[in-house]
This record gives C-alpha cells, structure tokens and sequence, in this order.
C-alpha cells in the first residue's frame, strides 16, 4: 500500500501551529517552524545533494534540535535514517554505515575530529556537518549552507508501507551492533502502541495531550525519541531537549522543575543520581506523570515512589520489538507485592509476548523459558543476517531474552540467553546477582561475570560506587557478603572488585559484560 510519510508533523504544523514544539539551549520552535525546518532538511538532502529517494543516510549527533529537523525532513522526503548513537565508537559507525550502505553522514562537528581519523574509510559518502559554518572543516559541507537554499515546501512523497523507514543498531550489549530495518509500516505501529501505553499509564496521569511536556535528556536516536517523540508530536505537547554529551543530573532536575516536565525516559542505571540529587534538594516540586523506566530494581522503584510519588512504569523493550512492549505500572503492585520484580504485562492490544521451552512449548507459570513477541512492530529484519531475521510459522520472534510469567500473565525478566553462567553445572542468571548487588546503597553499576580461577569458573561482580562511599576491601567484602544474603549457594560471589567506571554503552545505560569479563580476569591475573 502506498502511503505519504510525515503526515504527523505536517498535521500536527497545523492543528498546533503557534504551539511550541521544541525546547532547547537556542531557544524553542513552534510545530509551524518545526514543520518548516523538517521540509528545508529533507529538501536539501534531495534538492541539493541530489540524493536519489531510498537512500540511508546516517545521522550521528548529540541531542540537538536539528536531529528533529533531520529526522522528520528524512522521513517526509524517503529517506531511511541510520541512527548512530553517539556514544558508540567512530570505528562502530562506519561498519553500521557500510551495512547501511549509506549514502551520506550527517554529523555534529563534535564528531569532526574523529572522522577526520577515519576519512579515508568514508570517503564514498556526502559528509555533512551540523554547527555554525567556521566549525565545519574543509572536506565537508556545512548543514546550514544546504538549508539555506532548500525548499519549506511539503514534498507530498509517496512510499509503500513496507519500504525501509529508518535503520537502528542494537544496543551492543554483546558485541557489534545489528542492523535492524524497520518498514514505515511497522514504525505506524509502534507510534499507535506507545501512544496507547502512554494514554493508559494510569489512574492519576490521563491521555496524553498538548498540555504535555516531554524531556529528552537521553539520546534521542534510541529509546527517548524512538518512544516518546512522535506520540507527544501527535498531540500536539511540547519536548524539551538536553545536550546529552554528558549526563549531568543536576541540570535534569532543573529542567524537570523548570518547564513543568510531565512525562520522561530514565534508563534504570541513571536513575539512582537523579534520585539523589532530588533527595540532596529535600525533594522537589514536580509535575511528572510518567515516568517510563527501564531495567530497574525492585528498592530503585519504591525509592522513586518515595522521593517523587507514583509517576512511574518499569518497562521492557528491545530495538526489534519497536515501542515499549511489557510495562508495569506503579498501580499494578498494590494488588500482589510480589511484582516489584516484574517488567509487567503488554503496554497495549498490538503486542503480544509469551514464554516458551526449547520446543516451542508454553511454559508454565513460573518455568524460565525463552521470549516470543509477536507484533507489526517486529516485522522487520536484521540487515545482511537473515538467519536471525526468521519469524516462526506463526509469525513470532525470538530476542533472545530468558523470562518467566505469573499465573495472571506478569513477566518477570531473567536474563541474555547468551550470558547465562554455568557454574559447577548449575546455572545461573548474571541479571539475578546484579539485582541483589544493586540494592546495596553504596553501589551504583553493576556486572556479573564467570572468569576462570584455578582452572574453575568462579563469579565475580565488577561494581562502581556511588558519589561519597567509601571504597577499598572492607566496602567490597561488604558488598559481597549482602549480596549473598539473598542468593542461592551456587550463586554466591567469589569476588567483588570495585572499578572507577564499569564498560557500558548508551551513556551507562548498559554493561558491556564481554568487556567487564576481560577487565576483571585481567585485573585478578595482576
């Protein structure tokens, strides 16, 4: 089926025209003037650059404003975005680019230096760099040159519904990056399923609406714009948009305060500074009403009802599964205690998800198996892997993620397939241990990994402190004996070991734990 892409931002730049749209350090835009700056950024990639329509085009940057310009222009003019996410290495981006096969790299001149390293492997694409004009070097084109002689006008561009709408790596949590393509028709999906979550978060926020205001301190190429842009675009709200170069928790708060924030993506690991930091105020005075996180602990979610009320949802998602996919809501615990640990249930009717044994078979309630989602969000493929794009015959896809559900269809999440631990042959769940170790006060990050002691497989956690605690062998000994309070003997820790900082990715967001697994076999070899 055809389909004309953009329609959300060109009716939005009507209903909503003298609204604002979007807040950032360089001021704020109305969805007129956004709509108007989508056009002139989709134009000048077609127009100027005279890039045939079907063509990726990478975006690498910090969360700035011409990000949106960027990837609503793309998407009105057929063009599928690669999001790069900045925190990724420069060699990681162009093996994504190469997979892509893009054709052009728009990129923040933050990031001009290190592609200046790397030119030659990036010579066959249009470099494009995003700044004021004497930043941009010599060898690529100044964004703001492009625009100023692009077109405002509405391409009224015609696509199937099932051609590629944007390109998004992984997170690489267990390596390299996939490529996963989305159809534009499976992104409809995603933008109904997260505006239906969002408008059932619970009994005290409502539907979501133009009164709204939507925070992005996290990258805006995954989970923050992926989930929360559009839905807040359709209804006309305002997003508020932070430099997300360096995590400051600080500066969140004060913009939580400072523009009446209601809604906002925290990943699960960030989120205990931007607790302190609010318990540091002697709490604050907010208007939040979702609150959407992911990976958190079951003390990390009572603390968060404590400092800031019953604003939040613990969400479950993967990047092939689209929009958030199980959920669960704050209200949702005061029926059984025991939920605390749950990633919930469907965030909408467009999502279904099920657990299941080697063999295909529905686990019982309380049985670990393997994740199965079925969705037109995961109607997509993985780029250059199609042995791992394959839907079942009826239509379900595997993340190769471990789980298991209550007798009322809560699920409660357990681990990686691959990073299941083997230990004197009982196994164990690196996830399970990080949750215990976590709920120590001291600890902010934490990985769980097997390294090879003795000519035997011993667990280990890597594990950095909190701003103020104490470090040395005491607090690590301390850390590992309250941790093994609530563990299983076969999951009692050999070591703790603190490091400054643990391997992640997106800003923290994620332990790297191949990384973490070299780090500390290295560190107890020295």
């Amino acid at each position: 089926m055809k389909i004309e892409p953009g329609l959300a931002i060109a009716t939005a730049a009507t209903q909503y025209a003298e609204r604002t749209a979007l807040v950032t350090d360089d001021g704020q835009e109305t969805y007129f003037e956004l709509n108007r700056q989508a056009n002139k950024a989709g134009s000048a990639i077609a127009d100027r650059l005279k890039i045939p329509r079907g063509s990726a085009i990478g975006v690498l940057s910090y969360n700035r404003r011409e990000i949106v310009h960027c990837w609503l222009g793309f998407d009105k003019f057929g063009f599928p975005r690669v999001a790069l996410h900045a925190h990724l290495p420069i060699q990681t981006h162009i093996a994504t680019l190469r997979a892509a096969k893009a054709r052009v790299l728009v990129f923040d001149v933050r990031f001009a230096q290190a592609i200046a390293e790397h030119l030659d492997a990036l010579k066959a694409l249009h470099l494009v760099g995003i700044g004021a004009e004497h930043e941009v070097p010599g060898w690529a084109t100044p964004f703001a040159t492009l625009l100023d002689q692009a077109s405002d006008e509405e391409p009224h561009f015609e696509v199937d519904d099932d051609a590629p709408y944007y390109l998004q790596p992984t997170s690489g949590t267990t390596g390299m990056p996939k490529l996963w393509e989305m159809s534009h028709r499976a992104w409809l999906a995603m933008v109904s399923q997260n505006l239906e979550h969002l408008d059932s978060f619970g009994p005290n926020a409502g539907s979501l609406s133009k009164d709204d205001v939507c925070l992005h301190f996290h990258s805006l190429q995954w989970c923050s714009g992926a989930h929360n842009l559009y839905p807040h675009i359709v209804r006309g709200a305002r997003n508020v948009i932070l430099d997300d170069e360096r995590f400051d928790p600080g500066r969140v708060v004060d913009a939580i305060v400072r523009h009446g924030v209601t809604n906002a993506f925290v990943p699960g690991p960030l989120l205990p500074q931007l607790l302190d930091e609010i318990e540091s105020r002697g709490g604050i005075e907010h208007c939040l009403r979702r609150l959407i996180v992911f990976f958190a602990t079951p003390e990390l979610l009572q603390r968060t009802s404590r400092l800031l009320g019953d604003v939040w949802c613990h969400a479950y998602g993967v990047t092939e599964m689209g929009g958030v996919a199980t959920r669960l809501l704050w209200s949702d615990v005061e029926d059984d205690e025991r939920r605390w640990g749950s990633i919930g249930r469907p965030a909408s009717f467009l999502f279904q998800l099920d657990v299941v044994n080697d063999l295909g078979e529905r686990q019982a309630p309380g049985e670990v198996g393997e994740i199965r989602a079925r969705s037109p969000m995961s109607r997509g493929r993985y780029v250059d892997r199609l042995d791992l794009s394959a839907l079942d015959a009826n239509d379900w896809f595997k993340p190769r993620d471990l789980a298991y559900m209550d007798e009322c269809g809560f699920a409660y999440y357990v681990d990686r397939c691959t990073d299941v631990i083997n230990i004197n042959g009982r196994t164990v769940y690196p996830h399970t241990v990080e949750e215990q170790i976590l709920a120590h006060p001291s600890v902010r990050q934490c990985g769980v990994v097997a390294v090879r002691i003795g000519g035997v497989d011993r667990l280990v956690a890597g594990v950095a402190l909190r701003p103020g605690a104490e470090s040395g062998d005491a607090m690590a000994a301390e850390i590992r004996l309250a941790g093994c309070k609530r563990l299983k003997p076969h999951e009692t820790l050999h070591a703790v070991f603190i490091l400054d900082e643990l391997p992640t990715v997106l800003s923290g967001a994620k332990v790297r734990r191949a990384d973490l697994q070299a780090q500390l076999t290295a560190r107890h070899a020295g």
